[in-house]
């Protein structure tokens, strides 16, 4: 038996919880699938977590604590996870199509892996187009779609979000938790990204995120300065 733990995030966002709800309520579940779609909604008012209860199916489980922020959000949505798979669904993301279970749950059992790539559209974007290269990833060239990434959870293994970042948490995440071990790509759309969240809009921010985190997560010493030297070039060009 397989069991995945969707985790959602939201806040106070009525429109976008329903697409996201609706996708899973609606998408045909495997039998060998165990299933639990788990919705932070942190200090979110109370009709909220009405409106999520009317429209939502047995399978959600609502996590009503006050958080400071999305990483911290997304911390305690791991912290209700008992066992299996996790795959983060924020507001407003919604699973692809009917059969995104179905595909999901095929790959899941095919993988020797704990973390497993799939591919997320965005508008008529698909990402990732191709197998994930970390040192791709760690340039800022070929990013991650967080909707279509999954991992096997341990909680004595898996290094918890860096709640004091606001945008690239997920960033670190991934190059802090992949470090030693393989991530197996499949190229299935699985999920839809809605995109316009803050990293589209504060790209100071991002930069200077990308940047300390690249620096803190140097693979070798002596590639520091070639670091430094491309967190200069990612910061001029960022302002152009």
């Amino acid at each position: 038996m397989i069991c995945l733990n969707i985790i959602t995030i939201v806040k106070d966002d009525y429109f976008a919880i329903s697409r996201t709800i609706k996708s899973v309520k609606n998408a045909s579940q495997p039998e060998d699938m165990t299933l639990r779609h788990l919705i932070c909604t942190g200090n979110s008012d109370e009709n909220l977590i009405n409106h999520i209860l009317s429209i939502s199916s047995d399978l959600v489980e609502i996590v009503s604590k006050d958080d400071s922020g999305i990483y911290n959000a997304m911390n305690k949505g791991l912290a209700n996870v008992e066992s299996g798979w996790v795959m983060f669904l924020n507001g407003g993301d919604t699973l692809n199509s009917i059969d995104s279970l179905e595909i999901i749950f095929n790959c899941i059992k095919k993988t020797n892996c704990v973390f497993l790539q799939l591919q997320t559209a965005t508008g008529t974007k698909i990402s990732p187009q191709k197998k994930y290269s970390r040192l791709q990833h760690y340039l800022g060239r070929s990013m991650h779609a967080h909707p279509s990434f999954l991992f096997k959870y341990d909680p004595h293994k898996i290094i918890p979000f860096d709640e004091n970042l606001k945008i690239l948490g997920d960033f670190k995440f991934i190059l802090q938790n992949t470090k030693k071990s393989k991530i197996d790509f499949k190229p299935h759309v699985v999920s839809v990204f809605e995109g316009g969240g803050i990293s589209s809009t504060n790209l100071e921010t991002l930069v200077r995120e990308a940047n300390a985190v690249r620096i803190q997560l140097c693979p070798n010493i002596f590639l520091l300065p070639f670091v430094r030297l491309w967190n200069l070039k990612v910061r001029f060009f960022s302002h152009l």
